[in-house]
């Protein structure tokens, strides 16, 4: 089911409080000046932890920050988490990236039978 759109009178869209949802989230986990930090030597640009506080609150009709876009890979790879990249996904697209989660460690599994199989048949 993809996520509904219509604008509120705020201006805001549901698909907003998923992002800031998860971006408080994931910078609960490491902290806002870390982040910050990590994410300034990334990009190449200052982004300060006050910048970080504004994307997780929730706006007003005055005010309405939204995280860059663009961001998004500089913050998954400060955090270690995908989490964010992943509110951007369609519903094809995380239907493919769950059966994708799903089938990897079978097919790890079956490639490390596969090649112990040929080992010990090379050593006959």
């Amino acid at each position: 089911m993809e996520t509904p759109t219509k604008q509120r009178k705020d201006g805001t869209v549901q698909a907003e409080d998923e992002v800031r949802r998860v971006l408080r989230a994931l910078i609960w986990r490491k902290g806002r000046p870390k982040i910050a930090q990590s994410m300034t030597e990334l990009l190449g640009r200052t982004i300060t932890a006050s910048m970080l506080a504004d994307f997780t609150r929730n706006g007003n009709g005055k005010r309405q920050v939204r995280f860059p876009l663009a961001w998004t890979k500089a913050l998954g790879r400060t955090v270690g988490s995908d989490d964010l990249a992943k509110t951007q996904l369609s519903d094809s697209g995380r239907n493919a990236l769950a059966l994708g989660e799903l089938l990897l460690p079978w097919l790890l599994e079956r490639g490390a039978r596969e090649q112990s199989r040929r080992g010990s048949r090379k050593g006959r």
